[in-house]
């Protein structure tokens, strides 16, 4: 059907280069009850280049509206020609043809919806009303002067509120130029509803359009004060205006501002202001308010040079309301061209401009913001400059929602990271506080590797400040840990900020382990958890012990709660358990000192008796060889005791000789195996604090024929290991 309609318009030449969207005003054909507009206007689009219009049609074939086409037909001479004046509503394009006119303006709404749809739950700023007023007296003031014409047709109806927020004079159906004095237009005023329903200067209700070819040129001017004099007023009170006496009452009129605005309503043309002169007057009281003055400074903005721009955009500060668009349409791009032009921070330029773009970006849209700003910022992020940097780190959880995983991966990220290795205290602080708004668009390689080496380094920072972040950084992406080794690195980086000396370091760090308790389970609470939180039970801060205190308290309770889970023991492992006991109790008073005695015939230490069947048998053949009384002299370090449990069955060095020298035979060891069924399950043996006396002489037999060995005992082979392995994976550091 759309493209039915467009090959219909293209064959009777209705087809204009641009595409309509929703209409947002119906002419007073299509909705007589509630319209006042001889125009339907829509939202549109040009097709050149896809730029916003708004569309003002008036459809000539329609009887209904063929009174009011001479008004329409002058709206569409005059407008293209005022057009470019300031105040006035701009003008792209303008198309007639065989069934319409058409005005293409710049995309705008009008003056009631900003007022009803801007503030909905309450009325519109005085501030922004001042504003506008000013705006569209200094309209009024350049059509009169410069333009040599009269509007005529002053009211709400004909003004525009554009997309930068700037109110916008238009409707000029019954606009009159002073040089053609083509006043005719003037006797079907009444006929058009704008002008009908609004109050008309008493000097044209008495004279008519006849007034106009008698009246001196700058009397006739103060007809545009009188309807702009009654626009202010039903703007400025709420209320409505049909008669003079309706506006007797100031009520609601700045101070400053009612007496002057009583002049341009003045039944006197005498007394009356002129629009050139409201202004005047204005500009020195109720006008000099900062808003006023940006807008204007903003109009000569490019006849500033980088100071006084400067100047201009920080008195943005001051002013609390601005009309929605200002910032996105018309500050943004004067703030982003200034900025760009700026090849160095000199006297902090570029980061006095970037705090003000980073402030207002939540005034942008999505288009604005990806289109302007985010070049900025990702350009920004490379500079050297610590200004620039801090203003980036101070507004990044602003900045972040409106970036993408790509963008924070590939263009924040890399530039962020340097700031760890800032000399710069402050940068270095900063740059561990940002990390919390990033942690959820970074990817697990820049988390899990390059992330936490650096805050493992920063763990060694001469600033307590930053070690104390460093562990609340930790804490907070925690979440976002590869669980594989995030218990290692907490409990690394818990365990090494509880020996702080910064009590404030400790004490987040105690906390820090209470709220990570979900990520340990039981079984390392218990091996790893506890024993780093316990010492910090007896910190010298009583703050830490306290704290650390609650934290044992319920690490404890989620121990005690796992165990009460855990299965009892049926009754045959409980009798399994109890005959192992009783073996290796046996086996154990087998091997009791009480059991050995000194032998002096067979054994030294009394090996071999027979009593045990535990026991180690010293084979010796007993010589006949007389018997002869010697000496022997054995030293703690004859016989070389370990730590371990075996002896070595080789012979060994010989023993330090007395004189003259000895040596006793070692005999074979012969243990006497225990049955497999018996035997008691491994444990591990105390060591031995001391090694047992040993008597300084002892008297034995011995023969001349052979000699006995020494005996030595001596760990069968010693165990070298080196622990060189990374558990975390952290190196030296977590």
């Amino acid at each position: 059907m759309e493209l039915l309609t467009r090959a219909v318009e293209s064959l009777t030449g209705n087809s204009i280069p641009y595409t309509f969207k929703e209409k947002i005003i119906s002419s007073i054909a299509d909705d007589p009850n509630r319209s006042k507009s001889i125009w339907n206007i829509f939202n549109g689009v040009s097709n050149k280049d896809s730029s916003p219009v708004s569309i003002f049609e008036f459809d000539l074939k329609n009887p209904l509206m063929s009174r009011y086409s001479q008004q329409a037909k002058n709206a569409f001479k005059k407008s293209r020609s005022l057009s470019l004046l300031p105040g006035v509503l701009t003008v792209v394009d303008s198309i007639q043809n065989d069934t319409n006119l058409y005005i293409i303006t710049e995309r705008i709404r009008p003056l009631e919806d900003a007022l009803t749809l801007d503030y909905p739950e309450e009325s519109f700023p005085d501030e922004l009303i001042t504003l506008g007023l000013y705006q569209i007296a200094s309209a009024l003031k350049f059509i009169n002067v410069e333009g040599s014409s009269v509007h005529c047709n002053v009211c709400k109806e004909a003004i525009f509120v554009t997309m930068s927020g700037e109110w916008k004079l238009g409707g000029f159906e019954l606009l009159v130029s002073l040089k053609e004095r083509d006043f005719a237009i003037l006797s079907t005023a009444y006929q058009l509803p704008t002008f009908h329903d609004t109050i008309s200067p008493p000097e044209f209700q008495r004279g008519g359009a006849d007034y106009f070819n008698t009246a001196n040129s700058n009397l006739v001017v103060k007809f545009d004060t009188y309807k702009f004099g009654a626009l202010a007023y039903q703007l400025l009170t709420r209320s409505a205006v049909s008669e003079q006496k309706d506006m007797s009452n100031m009520n609601g009129v700045p101070v400053n501002m009612a007496p002057h605005l009583k002049k341009c309503i003045h039944p006197s043309l005498t007394v009356r202001y002129s629009m050139e002169q409201f202004l005047k007057f204005g500009d020195k009281s109720f006008f000099n308010v900062p808003l006023v003055k940006l807008c204007g400074n903003l109009n000569e903005l490019s006849l500033k040079n980088g100071d006084e721009k400067l100047e201009i955009f920080q008195s943005l500060d001051e002013i609390e309301t601005l009309p929605r668009g200002m910032f996105e349409y018309r500050i943004m791009p004067d703030l982003i061209s200034t900025f760009n032009i700026l090849e160095t921070n000199e006297n902090n330029r570029q980061s006095i401009l970037l705090f003000v773009i980073l402030k207002n970006m939540e005034q942008l849209s999505a288009d604005v913001f990806d289109r302007l700003v985010k070049p900025v910022i990702f350009q920004a992020f490379t500079y050297p400059d610590r200004a620039i940097r801090m203003t980036l780190l101070n507004a990044l959880p602003d900045m972040v929602p409106k970036l993408s995983n790509y963008e924070v991966q590939d263009k924040i990220f890399p530039n962020l990271v340097k700031g760890f290795n800032d000399t710069n205290v402050a940068i270095r602080e900063e740059t561990v506080k940002s990390i919390i708004p990033i942690v959820l668009k970074i990817s697990d390689r820049q988390l899990n590797n390059e992330l936490l080496r650096y805050l493992a380094r920063l763990q060694n920072d001469e600033s307590p400040e930053i070690r104390t972040n460093v562990i609340v950084c930790l804490t907070k992406v925690a979440e976002h840990m590869n669980s594989n080794s995030r218990i290692g690195v907490l409990t690394t980086a818990f365990g090494k900020a509880l020996k702080d000396p910064f009590v404030p370091a400790r004490l987040n760090t105690v906390l820090a382990f209470r709220s990570s308790i979900d990520y340990f389970p039981p079984e390392v609470c218990c091996s790893k958890t506890l024993s780093a939180l316990a010492p910090a039970m007896l910190d010298k801060s009583s703050k830490v012990r306290k704290e650390a205190q609650q934290a044992v308290e319920v690490y404890l309770a989620k121990i005690l709660k796992a165990a009460s889970e855990l299965p009892d023991d049926d009754e045959e492992t409980m009798k399994q358990e109890q005959e192992q006991t009783e073996s290796l109790k046996n086996g154990m008073n087998s091997l009791s000192l009480n059991n050995v005695a000194l032998s002096a015939k067979k054994t030294l230490f009394g090996f071999g008796n027979n009593s045990s069947s535990a026991s180690l048998e010293m084979n010796d053949k007993e010589e006949t060889t007389p018997e002869k009384v010697s000496t022997l002299n054995v030293s703690d370090d004859d016989l070389d005791f370990d730590d371990s449990w075996t002896f070595d069955d080789e012979e060994v060095g010989p023993a330090k000789p007395a004189s003259p020298p000895a040596r006793v035979a070692r005999p074979a060891a012969k243990v006497t195996a225990r049955p497999a069924a018996a035997r008691p399950a491994a444990a591990p043996r105390p060591a031995a604090k001391q090694a047992p006396s040993i008597p300084a002489t002892i008297t034995h037999k011995a023969t001349p024929t052979k000699k006995p060995k020494a005996l030595k005992l001596k760990a069968k082979s010693k165990l070298n290991v080196e622990l060189d392995f990374d558990e975390d994976g952290w190196g030296d550091q977590w």
